[in-house]
């Protein structure tokens, strides 16, 4: 063999050998530290802990609601299934209180804050606000999803269809870190914005109640009639 083959050879050996080595490492690796968080709908705290009793994840109930499942079934969780979690996280849970089915009002006409009160006071969550020019008027609810009428569990997703007829004016977005909820509403509604989906998190390093994140970043300019999604710390 000449010295061409021979080194030609050693190559291919040698990316064998570091492919194979790899395969290997990445396998240990994700086996022993990494894991894909399931989807624990439907399963009682117990059963969740015993699904994680290897893994050294701990269970946290953080609260309980109304849902489509029945009493203390996991309905909602963080991180969501799927994700690529390290073994030893905690992985926050919360359970249902039953079954609990309303009617949807009819939202079609009212102010876009006004059907965003009535729909969290019913226990609905607002997901989706969509807008379109249908020459209504301006920030007035168009359509809902599910429709009124329809019988849904409490805790269910409902979208709006909003009337977009003019433009707003180019607004600054407020700095909301750091402030209750009350006062970041007003901050928002004093720059004629609105609030969106409110989500929250645990974090004993932060202060309670306070909102740590938005989904428009402080100092952007952004025009009226925007929905701004926020995340408090409980």
């Amino acid at each position: 063999m000449n010295k061409r083959g021979f080194y030609i050879s050693s190559g291919l050996m040698l990316i064998a050998i570091l492919f194979f080595s790899g395969s290997i490492f990445i396998k240990f690796y994700f086996n022993e530290f990494l894991i894909v968080t399931p989807d624990l709908a439907n399963f009682s705290v117990a059963e969740a802990e015993k699904i994680f009793s290897k893994n050294s994840i701990e269970i946290k109930k953080m609260g309980e609601d109304y849902s489509q499942y029945d009493k203390d079934k996991i309905f909602s969780q963080k991180p969501e299934p799927g994700e690529v979690i390290k073994k030893g996280r905690v992985i926050r849970v919360w359970t249902s209180r039953g079954q609990d089915k309303i009617i949807v009002p009819d939202f079609n006409g009212m102010d876009l804050s006004d059907a965003k009160a009535s729909a969290e006071r019913l226990g609905l969550i607002v997901k989706n606000i969509s807008y379109a020019q249908k020459n209504a008027v301006y920030n007035q609810v168009i359509s809902s999803d599910p429709g009124a009428g329809s019988i849904v569990y409490r805790n269910k997703e409902v979208s709006f269809l909003v009337d977009m007829k003019k433009i707003g004016a180019k607004v600054r977005m407020p700095d909301l870190i750091g402030v209750d909820l009350s006062t970041g509403k007003r901050m928002l509604k004093s720059k004629n914005l609105i609030v969106g989906k409110i989500d929250y998190i645990q974090n004993s390093e932060l202060e309670s109640g306070i909102i740590v994140d938005s989904g428009i970043q402080p100092g952007i300019m952004t025009f009226e009639g925007t929905v701004v999604d926020i995340i408090i710390n409980k």
